[in-house]
């Protein structure tokens, strides 16, 4: 009987010269081979300089276009990180007071149940709702919103869900208002500040998605299954989840945060700080702390970012800034489909810094049971080491929980995993997300995202 393989190469970095491919590479390229994704690109900026990119697969399938460093993926949300950074600026400026009543900028907005602020609406605790079922109906318009306020009018008229300041619920409407918000306080329609904010960051590709037309580089769409879809309206958006850019510049607008001379020291410290719900509580979950808009957490290596993913038909992305290291990374799809978007690019960002450790991989050989601990079930399976070019590698058996843990559609999963020296850092590459991991004696460790995983080895 045949055993399905969970290839978790252990890439444990450190390229030799006779490899012409990074740690990044390998992973980027291995993640689109395993997910199935059309097309991928990813990049790394640090001291205000492109230290590394990565493209992988098609940014047109049926002519066979592949994707380069130039092509323009949906962001979806990541385009929140864009108007948050836009936000800090008119604070930065003193034309908005995030604790001012929403209504005090937009007069004409229908009076809710409750007062609520930008500020809330930036921390998604303004008590407003997300997208319901049928919502996404309205794309399906011919025309393009002619102003940021007339694409209000797909949820003005809802209720608050709840009291503004006493639970986090995600709201891309939330973002829809904020951005008429920041219009009326910087007197100036949002499509030009965007373009303004575009032109200091040194991003030119950062854009607002119109409905026509289309950009000569932008990707088509597709569904996980690689069927093309078409491009539908999402110009009522911008500010939440409508906005377009390649994958360098996406890194070089997250690390333009760190700026002083974009955002200054003092703003970008509020922004980054873990906001409370109005019982004095902080606002969060497992996975991140909830700033202004951002999100703050800590990698498996220890290193704090702040970040945000994004999600919408024919994109998934995420840009994280490590402001200790002054350094930021992009992970952008052309397709929407789940992933550890967050987990990949903490580890897209380490397998980048260990091609800086000296030395060769002395390997592993042979194959080892183990035995493992899955939310508090037991799991055991074989792991066969290899040498695969520079680095180590080993494939780990995935018919079991860990497999069912990082599956797409139900199918039993390859999961790689690379390492340098068969200790150190290590890379787990499956089909929804590169896991961050360390190879140490007899063990392995997978940081998923349902916890760390111990592998012991027999």
């Amino acid at each position: 009987m045949r055993t399905s393989l969970l290839v978790l190469p252990a890439l444990l970095a450190a390229a030799c010269a006779a490899n012409a491919q990074t740690l990044p590479d390998v992973l980027l390229k291995e993640f689109h081979r395993q997910s199935g994704v059309t097309g991928m690109a990813a990049a790394i900026v640090r001291d205000g300089q492109l230290v590394w990119h990565g493209e992988t697969g098609y940014a047109d399938a049926a002519r066979k276009q592949p994707v380069t460093s130039q092509t323009e993926f949906r962001l979806g949300s990541v385009s929140k990180f864009v108007t948050i950074a836009m936000l800090a600026r008119l604070v930065d400026q003193g034309r908005i007071d995030l604790q001012r009543p929403v209504r005090s900028y937009l007069p004409n907005y229908p009076a809710k149940q409750y007062e609520f602020t930008p500020l809330q609406l930036a921390t998604h605790t303004s008590g407003m709702g997300h997208y319901e079922y049928g919502d996404e109906k309205f794309d399906e318009r011919a025309e393009p919103y002619k102003t940021v306020t007339e694409g209000l009018t797909v949820f003005q008229d809802r209720p608050l869900r709840r009291a503004p300041g006493t639970a986090f619920e995600y709201s891309s409407y939330a973002y829809n208002l904020l951005s008429a918000v920041m219009e009326s306080a910087a007197r100036d329609d949002f499509r030009s500040m965007i373009a303004d904010t575009a032109r200091l960051a040194g991003t030119p590709s950062l854009q607002p998605e119109l409905v026509a037309p289309v950009g000569a580089n932008w990707s088509h769409l597709y569904t996980p299954d690689g069927e093309e879809l078409p491009r539908r309206n999402i110009t009522s958006k911008w500010s939440g989840g409508g906005m377009l850019a390649n994958a360098p510049d996406v890194a070089r607008f997250g690390l333009k945060t760190l700026d002083p001379a974009f955002i200054k020291p003092g703003t970008l410290a509020w922004f980054t700080t873990q906001q409370k719900f109005s019982n004095g509580e902080g606002i969060g979950g497992k996975d991140f702390k909830q700033a202004i808009g951002w999100r703050v957490s800590t990698d498996y290596y220890g290193r704090n970012y702040f970040h945000h993913a994004g999600a919408i038909l024919g994109g998934r992305s995420q840009v994280s800034v490590f402001p200790e290291q002054k350094a930021a990374v992009s992970l952008l799809a052309n397709v929407m489909f789940t992933s550890a978007v967050a987990l990949s690019t903490e580890s897209l960002y380490d397998a980048y810094l260990s091609a800086s450790v000296q030395g060769g991989a002395k390997c592993r050989e042979g194959t080892r049971r183990f035995n493992a601990v899955l939310r508090d079930k037991p799991l055991e399976g074989t792991v066969r080491f290899s040498r695969e070019g520079a680095f180590c590698r080993a494939d780990v058996s995935a018919d079991n929980a860990l497999g069912a843990a990082v599956a797409r559609n139900g199918a039993a999963p390859g999961i790689v995993a690379y390492s340098r020296a068969g200790e150190g850092n290590t890379y787990f590459v499956t089909p929804v997300g590169i896991y961050p991991g360390k190879a140490a004696g007899e063990t392995l460790a997978v940081q998923l995202s349902q916890g760390v995983v111990e592998l012991k080895l027999n």
